[in-house]
């Protein structure tokens, strides 16, 4: 999904709670449980409020208030929003210095609509903004799998013994 270079875009997924089971009706395939994932990069019809609970909600807790959280994605280089009926189901943004070097943070997707490729989507759409420049994330080994799909590599081997955290990098090129 393109969330750098449009403004919005759909895409139906099968909803994660149900199995999705085609009907035919005369001519037609129904499939009730599509659910339509609208991604976008404004910002101006974010709930910031509803943001910040949905974060918490899903047990992210990293003690920014609403405003801050405004004020993140805000100043940020490059972001993309997943919703599902006006509610936010994943964030993604990139901090840059907009020459050599950016990072990728707050990349979250709710737990109802993980492994939907809502998160892969969104890093996509980052990366398709950012392919002059190193791109850096920190990540845990359980996550890794995301970014090594687009060519990111383990960039300090030490950190994971100290914090569980691994600092993974992504040489500039173009995306595959």
């Amino acid at each position: 999904m393109a969330c750098a270079l449009f403004s919005h875009q759909f895409l139906s997924v099968a909803h994660p709670d149900s199995t999705v089971k085609p009907t035919n009706t005369s001519d037609q395939t129904i499939f009730p449980n599509l659910v339509h994932i609208l991604y976008t990069k404004d910002t101006s019809d974010i709930d910031w409020h509803v943001l910040r609970a949905a974060f918490i909600g899903s047990g992210l807790r990293d003690g920014r208030s609403a405003m801050q959280l405004s004020q993140s994605f805000n100043k940020s280089q490059g972001r993309c929003f997943a919703h599902v009926e006006n509610m936010p189901v994943g964030t993604a943004r990139a901090v840059s210095d907009r020459t050599q070097r950016a990072y990728i943070a707050d990349v979250w997707t709710h737990p109802t609509y993980r492994r939907c490729g809502v998160a892969t989507s969104m890093v996509h759409a980052l990366l398709k903004g950012l392919f002059t420049q190193h791109v850096y994330v920190f990540t845990t080994p359980l996550w890794l799998g995301l970014y090594t799909q687009f060519g990111f590599e383990i960039a300090d081997r030490q950190l994971p013994v100290k914090s569980k955290t691994y600092l993974v990098e992504r040489a500039p090129g173009p995306l595959e």
